[in-house]
């Protein structure tokens, strides 16, 4: 019995002790939080590998971010002077426990971006990217399009 409690405690602090976690946002806050939010559907994916140097040591690392290419169906939310066509690049991690966003190719999204000047990882020497670039993450209320995310359009329409 014993051991049957040292292996569930284990197991339940591992999983918190990497897991992406986040606070719940409203719809007014998260559109507040962003520079841009649209309604679109992926249409490219991209996977980009590049070697980094963590900060800490002169280790070189293999790092991975994706950048997922959406035709915009529908503004809700524009930064003044932001410049955008039919489509946008969202650059991410693409998941897991860095809150890091995964889009699948052909469906549709309610994306609440920001504008990013920092790469996206944690330990990287050269935290500044080449030029700005929109981005999300998992603890914005990005989501899938559904039948329950027409009331929060309607909600961000009327704001």
């Amino acid at each position: 019995m014993k051991f049957i409690y040292t292996f569930l405690i284990l197991t339940f602090s591992i999983s918190l002790t990497f897991a992406c976690s986040c606070s719940k946002v409203g719809i007014l806050k998260g559109q507040n939080k962003s520079d841009f939010v649209f309604t679109g559907k992926v249409v490219e994916i991209k996977e980009i590998i590049t070697k980094e140097k963590l900060t800490d040591t002169e280790k070189i690392v293999d790092y991975k971010r994706y950048e997922f290419i959406f035709e915009i169906k529908h503004i809700h939310k524009r930064k003044k002077g932001f410049n955008y066509s039919e489509r946008i690049t969202i650059i991410t991690t693409g998941g897991g426990t860095d809150c890091g966003n995964k889009f699948d190719l052909n469906k549709e999204y309610l994306v609440y971006a920001f504008n990013q000047q920092n790469k996206i990882g944690w330990g990287i020497e050269d935290q500044k990217a080449e030029k700005e670039f929109m981005s999300t993450n998992l603890c914005t209320r990005t989501k899938r399009v559904s039948f329950f995310t027409f009331w929060e359009q309607l909600i961000l329409e009327l704001t």
